[in-house]
């Protein structure tokens, strides 16, 4: 549970506690991330659908009408800018905008802005509290098939399981809200009750703490576990303070409609984690969460931890914790046989850390470093895996007056969690200039 009229003590030892606990190969191998619906559905690599797409999306988030931009994917992983026909014809037909006190380093402030789930692309609308749905056609065309209201204030993160969608608000203390997805028309509707609020008003009791600013305290990303018999939310903070850590929040999903259930599970996960941003899972469905700023202090190097998740008791232990050394700013995570890649906006940097079947973490190394100059990697947010292994980051040269940048990279040897870059690309993209205050989010890959 979160903090209330429990003492202080207490939760400083539940911390120590939880402190101790919650690619390519040659062949290529699928990647896990881009196939947890695969018990629900087949691939479209393995159905009857005759199209052979291969593409990646990203988003404008400009406020008077936000954007997918799209691009062709070829063999070598390799992208080309696929414009669309007309000038409305990739419009979300919603407003981009800031996460609460977000800046246009990192407007949005979460992970999964915008993800493919089968045939269908998802994106948030935060400056219009909204989510819109496509079909993806081609790999030059997409159709605009839903806009929908998010069931609450500033959709940041989205995450499907077996036609069932969630999206994560992060105003008003955070909630969440459900969606059915017609995976052949990609529509989506509304589902009645589905919406579950977070929890992170005060309660009478509550230590007097001071509220930390919006930016340290708000949620971050929804994802289902991939054996879908969870639904979790990283809060940075816990009930709006840091000084006791971040959250984890747990809802129990129905096995027969895929819908979170009321009452959730809070996970207090230690001093060592005041700011928990992304996760992601390995092939054993371990959690592998990535924060910032090392522990309480907020001034040390980025971390990634490892959980198991506890069925029985709905809740997380912990497996191991790795220290980014030098990398204070790694906000997001994904994962690739056998590594976890995080991207730091600070050091304008990629780090990778090799990750065991139990969790276990190691060898920490920096896989890719750039600079503020133009074509280098700068300020890299959103990152995401192709299924045949290539690892597609968007590189926002924020407060640069550059163009953002997709960075494409591959796994330089099997055995380990080295990048080789193959591709830089800026096509499509607008500069912050064009978008104060805002800025591209997302990358999601189909």
């Amino acid at each position: 549970m979160y903090f209330s009229s429990v003492t202080l003590l207490a939760f400083s030892l539940f911390a120590e506690i939880s402190g101790s606990k919650i690619a390519r190969t040659s062949p290529r191998k699928q990647n896990k991330q881009s196939n947890l619906n695969s018990k629900c559905r087949k691939s479209k690599k393995d159905s009857d659908s005759p199209k052979t797409v291969n593409a990646v999306f990203t988003m404008t988030n400009e406020k008077e009408s936000n954007e997918i931009i799209m691009y062709s994917r070829n063999s070598d992983g390799k992208l080309t800018l696929s414009e669309p026909e007309s000038e409305d014809d990739n419009t979300t037909g919603g407003n981009g905008g800031a996460a609460l006190d977000g800046n246009s380093s990192d407007p949005l402030g979460s992970q999964d802005s915008i993800i493919v789930a089968g045939e269908c692309l998802i994106a948030v609308n935060a400056g219009s509290n909204s989510i819109t749905s496509f079909l993806i056609e081609t790999d030059k065309k997409i159709a605009r098939k839903s806009l929908e209201l998010s069931g609450g204030s500033i959709p940041i993160s989205l995450t499907e399981h077996c036609g069932v969608l969630y999206v994560l608000n992060a105003g008003n203390g955070g909630s969440i809200h459900g969606f059915k997805l017609d995976p052949k028309s990609c529509k989506l509707t509304s589902i009645a009750d589905s919406k579950h609020l977070l929890g992170q008003a005060r309660l009478a009791g509550d230590p007097d703490l001071p509220m930390s600013p919006p930016l340290f305290s708000a949620p971050t990303q929804i994802s289902f576990t991939p054996n879908g018999r969870s639904l979790l939310v990283s809060i940075k903070g816990i009930r709006g303070a840091t000084a006791f850590g971040g959250s984890i929040i747990q809802f129990r999903v129905d096995p027969n409609t895929f819908l979170a259930e009321s009452n959730p599970t809070e996970n207090l996960i230690g001093t060592d984690s005041p700011f928990p941003f992304s996760f992601d899972f390995n092939d054993k469905d371990r959690i592998l969460l990535v924060t910032p700023f090392g522990g309480m202090a907020g001034n040390g190097d980025g971390t990634v931890l490892s959980y198991r998740s506890v069925a029985q008791s709905m809740g997380i232990s912990r497996i191991d914790r790795i220290i980014l050394n030098g990398a204070q700013g790694t906000c997001w995570i994904k994962y690739n046989d056998g590594c976890a890649f995080t991207t730091d906006s600070f050091t304008n940097s990629i780090s990778g850390v090799s990750v065991n079947n139990n969790g276990m973490l190691s060898n920490s190394i920096v896989a890719a470093v750039g600079s503020e100059e133009p074509g280098k990697l700068n300020r890299p947010l959103d990152l995401n895996f192709s299924g045949d292994g290539f690892l597609y980051v968007l590189s926002t040269n924020s407060d640069q007056i550059i163009t953002p940048a997709i960075h494409v990279y591959e796994r330089a040897n099997n055995d380990d969690c080295t990048l080789t870059e193959i591709q830089v690309i800026s096509d499509g993209l607008t500069k912050e200039t064009d978008n104060i205050g805002v800025g591209t989010v997302g990358i999601a890959v189909y």
